[in-house]
C-alpha cells in the first residue's frame, strides 16, 4: 500500500498499548477487546504516535523500510492507526478519573439469621450515591425475603442490582422472572448450588444463571481470569489510578461487619453501631482504594494490569498488602496461565 510520507501517523485514542515483561497488548476501549503485540511494536506506537511517516522512515533507515511497512499494514488492517494531514484535530483521551458519588459499588452478604435490618443497610448505601449493589446469600432464603429486598430497592437511586442466591425448590424460574419485572434495577440473578448449569438471557437483557458450583461463604471470590477482564472507556481510567476491585466499594459481611470486601479480615465496626458514611471518612478504610496494579508486585510487569480484576483479600504474601493476588495463575514473564 503506497503511503504519503508527509502525512502524520495517528494511533486511535481509544487504542492503548500496554507493555508487559514478556509482551504487550493493545487495549481497544471502544470495541472492548484486546490483542497481543510484541513489546517492540508497542514501543514503536508510543514513540511515533503523531509523527510524520517520513520521520519514521528516516529514523529506522532505508534498510528497515519493509519491516516498518509490515508494522503499518498490520496496524491499518486492524484499524488501530490512520494517517492525517492535521494531527492537532485528534487529541489524546484524558484518562483522569473522578466521580461525585462517595461509593460506586457495594456488597451485602445476607442470611436469614442476620442480626441487622436490611432496610437500614440499603437506605445508608443509597445515601452514599451507590450505583451498583450485589446481594449474596449462602443459605436458602424464603421468597418473602427476596420480595422484601426488591421492594426496598424500588425508590432507591441504585442503578443496577445483582442477586446471588442459593438454589431452592421453592423458587421457580417464573418467580425469578417476576423479580426482574418487579424491579427493573435487578439485572442479573445467579442461583448457586443448583442441580444443573443453565443460563437464560431474557429479551430485556436480564440474565438468570443456574450454577452447580456450591458456594458456602465469601471465600469463593478473588479469582483472576480473562473471563473477568473489563475493557472499556469507563473502567480503564479508574484502573489506571485506583484499585480495580476495591475503589469506592463498601461491604457488609454475614455478621454485619463493615469492610472493604467481605473476604477481608479487617473491619471498621458493625452496621448496628456505626454509620456507613462515618466509615468512608476513615483514612484507613480508603487505603486499599489507592493500590493500583502499578504498585503490586509482579502485576506491575503484566500486560493485563489495566483491564484485570484485583484481590487484596487473598494474596500470595498475607503480610505484604502489595503482594500478587493468590488466585491469579498468570505469569507475565512467560506469558502463560497455570
Amino acid at each position: 500500500m503506497q503511503k504519503n510520507v508527509e502525512k502524520y501517523l495517528i494511533l486511535f485514542a481509544s487504542c492503548v498499548p500496554v507493555k508487559g515483561a514478556y509482551r504487550a497488548t493493545i487495549c481497544d476501549l471502544q470495541r472492548c477487546n484486546y490483542e497481543f503485540i510484541p513489546n517492540d511494536l508497542a514501543d514503536f506506537l508510543l514513540k511515533f504516535n503523531g509523527s510524520k511517516l517520513k520521520a519514521i522512515y528516516d529514523f529506522y533507515g532505508t534498510e528497515n523500510k519493509d519491516v516498518i511497512d509490515e508494522y503499518l499494514n498490520f496496524l491499518l488492517s486492524k484499524e488501530y492507526i490512520f494517517f492525517t494531514d492535521n494531527p492537532i484535530s485528534f487529541p489524546k483521551i484524558n484518562f483522569e478519573f473522578d466521580t461525585p458519588n462517595k461509593i460506586t459499588y457495594s456488597i451485602i452478604d445476607y442470611s436469614s439469621k442476620n442480626n441487622y435490618k436490611l432496610s437500614n443497610v440499603i437506605s445508608q448505601i443509597d445515601e452514599l450515591g451507590c450505583y451498583f449493589l450485589q446481594f449474596r446469600s449462602f443459605d436458602e432464603l424464603p421468597n418473602s425475603k427476596l420480595l422484601e429486598f426488591s421492594m426496598l430497592m424500588k425508590n432507591s437511586r441504585i442503578r443496577g442490582v445483582d442477586l446471588i442466591v442459593k438454589y431452592s425448590q421453592k423458587q421457580s424460574m417464573d418467580f425469578f422472572n417476576e423479580l426482574f419485572k418487579s424491579n427493573l434495577r435487578i439485572k442479573n440473578i445467579t442461583v448457586h448450588s443448583a442441580i444443573e448449569n443453565k443460563v437464560i438471557t431474557n429479551i430485556d437483557g436480564t440474565i438468570l444463571a443456574y450454577a452447580e458450583q456450591v458456594i458456602t461463604d465469601h471465600s469463593h471470590c478473588g479469582n483472576v481470569s480473562p473471563e473477568y477482564f473489563s475493557i472499556n472507556m469507563k473502567s480503564f481510567p479508574e484502573n489506571l489510578h485506583y484499585n480495580s476491585c476495591l475503589n469506592k466499594k463498601i461491604s457488609i459481611d454475614i455478621n454485619g461487619k463493615i469492610k472493604n470486601c467481605p473476604s477481608m479480615n479487617m473491619d471498621f465496626g458493625n452496621i448496628n453501631k456505626i454509620k456507613l458514611k462515618d466509615v468512608i471518612d476513615n483514612k484507613n478504610f480508603k487505603k486499599t482504594w489507592m493500590i493500583n496494579k502499578d504498585k503490586i508486585l509482579i502485576c506491575k510487569d503484566c500486560e493485563f494490569r489495566y483491564i484485570c480484576t484485583d484481590c487484596r483479600a487473598y494474596i500470595e504474601t498475607p503480610e505484604n498488602i502489595y503482594s500478587k493476588p493468590l488466585k491469579c495463575g498468570y505469569d507475565p514473564y512467560s506469558g502463560k496461565w497455570k
